[in-house]
């Protein structure tokens, strides 16, 4: 038999295990369900506190993943610089009008690739714009760590052309 608890938020009786882990709660779970912590987690990274914050947090995973120090600002500097931007609102708004489009969502650039995040490396682009320079890089083989480059020789070893990475030696060469 499981223990049942009343969700604070749509007061629905719900098993525990429907309840998110908490040190607050006596019984080590959330007073809010899953279901309702999920819509108000949804509903806070569209203001534009929680999108900047979730674009910090999103810098600090990709810096350990790449191997780069932490930002070199804290949050709060980093939301002053977002908002210290002219364009800020005409993004985030275009991005609220669209019905939260990813496409369209407020994005913090690095300049160069190769250096972390700092104010005097990151620009204010759209997510799209971001991504489209990352596949842009990925094409003309700039900055890319994780693909393995590709030696092409002829029958005697006499060496002809190197490419940045399997595919595109395929597309160069046109084989499948």
């Amino acid at each position: 038999m499981s223990i049942l608890q009343v969700c604070k938020q749509c007061n629905e009786i719900k098993p525990l295990e429907m309840f998110i882990a908490s040190k607050r709660n006596i019984n080590g779970k959330s007073y809010t369900c899953k279901s309702c912590f999920c819509i108000n987690e949804r509903a806070y990274r569209r203001t534009i506190d929680g999108m900047i914050r979730n674009i910090y947090e999103s810098q600090i995973a990709k810096s350990k993943k790449r191997g780069h120090n932490r930002p070199s600002y804290s949050l709060l500097e980093f939301s002053d610089w977002m908002k210290s931007h002219d364009n800020f609102m005409d993004l985030y708004n275009n991005w609220v009008s669209s019905n939260y489009d990813t496409k369209l969502r407020p994005s913090a650039d690095r300049l160069e690739n190769d250096k972390g995040y700092s104010i005097d490396n990151i620009r204010l682009v759209t997510w799209e714009e971001n991504n489209h320079k990352e596949h842009i890089n990925k094409l003309l083989g700039i900055n890319i760590k994780h693909n393995k480059a590709v030696l092409q020789y002829d029958m005697n070893m006499n060496f002809i052309q190197e490419h940045c990475s399997i595919r595109m030696a395929s597309r160069k060469l046109k084989c499948l």
